[in-house]
């Protein structure tokens, strides 16, 4: 009997020293708001090491077992899913030693935790009869479809078609979903779904590594000098930022992104530039400029597989409401291409339809150059009618290479990515015309180009040397020397 008491006080003192679900307190306010949300999905992204997942596992944990602090659940039992990346680090390393530490042993099959989990099925059983099932990524996406659930818990970024799989499972309870993540995949389909475009029914969440009050400040202060400023936003903070990294540095969208609906004054100059495509949007832009060279990007038409005759209507609408036709049309270089089966090219298709397009010049460093200097000193403004030029703007990002190992062995790509860039590329056919605004040179005196020669309604001078170019594919329409 003496040894049965001092085994039974020796698990009691075990226990009480494990942290479980019932003396859970949030590491911060942000925590504390991810769980009262009433979403039916919510995104807590952060640093690594913030405390994502424990707020996913007990967040699972209170639905489970019918216990949660702030809303009533489903009635029980419920069944619930973990989707993690893979068995080792995911499962083995990460969850199961989560649900061992957090599930109080009263809510286990016969207070033991071999009792409750099933290796074989990858399958959590509670004392109430509740289930969590646990799957990786690298399972099949047929392997996700099956019985009705009434919740997930997305442990770290998912596969789209594993994620859509799930969602579907949860339509029979009116379940809800749930995300922990640390963004290190960049800016993938979850940033374009939930980030970059609002859904009433997703609410997001922040939080920062700092806000781990457990974590030992002289470690965190040391990696903090051993990452770049882009790992920094990303394995600190949880921001969504593309691999290759962001091409408009200095776009912010809380200062840059202005409302729209305005009228253009009448001594501002109006530009358009278009971006051509098919299978790919055609983006095509107006742009306002003022007279001391302000530009504001107010309005967009993207749409893809769309003709030239019914895009040139599409033009002549937006310039019917504007009131007047712009100054100039800069169009994509690589329009001058004529198609081989019927011989003539989109440029001489958009003038025969009354668009006076002139051809712009590649030259992507110098635009990209130009763009982001014309947001860093705030020239330039986009109006809310323009949401895939924000979007993209956002996104914008340079190409990465195949594999880690060959980026540890080259400098940083220098191209745009070219995928959902096609609002960016309309826009730096028109910055290309643009003068650098650089502090150093803003002074300097530019000379008007011999292409916009005598035209008194020109806001603003055009780089002469940039038409230098022995280039001639990429000459301006029209241009003279």
């Amino acid at each position: 009997m003496s040894s049965f008491l001092d085994d039974l006080a020796a698990g009691l003192a075990q226990a009480a020293k494990r942290p479980n679900v019932l003396a859970y307190k949030t590491n911060s306010p942000i925590h504390a708001e991810f769980h009262k949300s009433e979403k039916i999905g919510r995104i807590l992204r952060g640093g690594n090491r913030s405390g994502k997942s424990v707020a996913g596992v007990v967040e699972s944990i209170w639905r489970s077992t019918g216990r949660h602090p702030f809303h009533s659940t489903h009635e029980l039992p419920t069944r619930g899913r973990i989707v993690t990346v893979d068995r080792d680090a995911g499962i083995e390393q990460i969850i199961k030693p989560l649900l061992k530490q957090w599930v109080p042993s009263s809510e286990m099959v016969n207070g033991s935790w071999e009792d409750s989990y099933s290796n074989a099925r990858k399958t959590f059983t509670f004392r109430n009869g509740s289930t969590i099932e646990l799957k990786t990524h690298q399972q099949e996406v047929e392997s996700f479809a099956g019985v009705p659930l009434h919740w997930v818990w997305f442990d770290e970024e998912c596969p789209k078609a594993i994620f859509d799989e799930c969602r579907l499972r949860l339509i029979d309870y009116n379940g809800v979903w749930y995300m922990t993540m640390t963004p290190v995949e960049g800016q993938d389909w979850i940033f374009d779904r939930f980030i970059n475009t609002s859904n009433k029914n997703v609410e997001m969440f922040e939080v920062d590594i700092t806000d781990n009050p457990h974590l030992n400040k002289a470690a965190l202060a040391a990696l903090d000098e051993d990452l770049d400023e882009d790992e920094k936003a990303v394995r600190q903070r949880g921001i969504f930022i593309p691999k290759g990294g962001l091409i408009l540095k200095e776009f912010d969208p809380s200062r840059h992104v202005i409302k729209g609906n305005k009228p253009i004054p009448r001594n501002w100059a109006l530009y358009t530039s278009i971006d051509h495509g098919f299978n790919a949007p055609t983006a095509i832009l107006w742009h306002a400029v003022s007279p001391d060279g302000r530009v504001v990007t107010f309005k967009e038409i993207y749409k893809n597989k769309t003709v030239i005759a019914e895009l040139v209507i599409l033009i002549k609408e937006v310039n019917r409401q504007i009131g007047r036709e712009p100054a100039l049309y800069v169009g994509d270089p690589s329009m001058t291409q004529r198609n081989g089966i019927t011989g003539t090219a989109a440029v001489d298709e958009y003038r025969r339809h009354g668009i006076p397009l002139m051809m712009g010049k590649k030259n992507v460093s110098g635009r990209i150059n130009k763009m982001n200097e014309y947001f860093k000193y705030d020239h330039w403004y986009i109006t809310e009618d323009c949401p895939n030029t924000i979007k993209e703007a956002r996104g914008y990002a340079f190409k990465i290479f195949n594999s880690p190992k060959i980026a540890d062995r080259n400098n940083p790509r220098e191209e745009p990515n070219k995928k959902n860039d096609h609002a960016m590329d309309s826009c730096g056919y028109f910055f290309n015309l643009m003068p650098y605004i650089a502090p150093e040179i803003k002074m300097k005196k530019q000379k008007l180009s011999k292409t916009l020669t005598d035209r008194e309604d020109f806001p603003w001078d055009v780089d002469l040397n940039f038409y230098k170019s022995e280039e001639s594919d990429d000459l301006a329409f029209g241009e003279v020397y």
